[in-house]
């Protein structure tokens, strides 16, 4: 493969919802894979049910405890390090990527492009049966990637990537960061990055996005998975 993507998630409970973002990492496997990118997840897992699931994907993981998420990803990112690649990309484990952001990133990537990110996603929430679209002022975390020279240059001169005391608004943070360190500026990739699953554990929840309803589609496959969550 031409270029090689570390593909990193961290974990909490919600094995259904986990196991389906798995068949959604699977599905970008194959998407990346048509742009002779090798995306490799790797894991970071804090119970045995989601211990598991990596397990049985035969994903890289590594077993954390359920710290602050700042620290959770600094770990990750660390144990991923030991690794060759050429990009980090970020999702969350309630994320599915579209084929149309796989198909926007791997552009980027062989164009060299080193910080980029949507600001543009979906909501769902099979609880409420519906989907909403939501266009933010910042960048999400999730569909966000960093070439390897970024990632080095920011762990050699600040030691984490995230604050690790932080639980919330970690993407400003580390975007914060990685500008501060190389003077780089996120490229903002235009369309919709994911399609992010709401439970009623996430940080950020459905109640908090205003947008309007566009009803229930299975705009990606793998939220026919979680369509009879509650």
């Amino acid at each position: 493969m031409g270029i090689r993507v570390a593909l990193i998630i961290t974990t909490h409970k919600r094995p259904q919802i986990t196991r389906a973002c798995f068949a959604g990492v699977e599905r970008a496997i194959e998407r990346f894979r048509d742009h002779d990118i090798d995306l490799v997840p790797f894991i970071a897992v804090s119970d045995k049910q989601n211990r598991e699931i990596a397990q049985s994907f035969m994903y890289r993981y590594l077993e954390t405890n359920n710290t602050l998420l700042g620290q959770k990803h600094n770990v990750l990112l660390e144990f991923a390090l030991q690794e060759e690649w050429d990009f980090m990309l970020q999702l969350g484990s309630d994320d599915f990527l579209l084929d149309e952001a796989i198909d926007k990133i791997a552009v980027e990537m062989h164009k060299g492009t080193e910080f980029g990110a949507f600001q543009e996603l979906y909501v769902a929430s099979p609880k409420h049966r519906d989907i909403k679209y939501f266009k933010s002022a910042q960048c999400f975390g999730a569909g966000r990637f960093f070439s390897r020279r970024v990632v080095d240059k920011v762990m050699k001169e600040k030691g984490v990537f995230w604050t690790p005391e932080k639980m919330r608004a970690l993407d400003g943070d580390s975007s914060r960061r990685v500008t501060q360190v190389t003077n780089l500026w996120v490229k903002v990739l235009e369309g919709c990055a994911v399609v992010d699953v709401k439970s009623e554990v996430n940080i950020n929840g459905w109640h908090k996005f205003k947008s309007a309803s566009i009803g229930w589609s299975d705009i990606v496959p793998e939220l026919a998975l979680v369509r009879n969550l509650s």
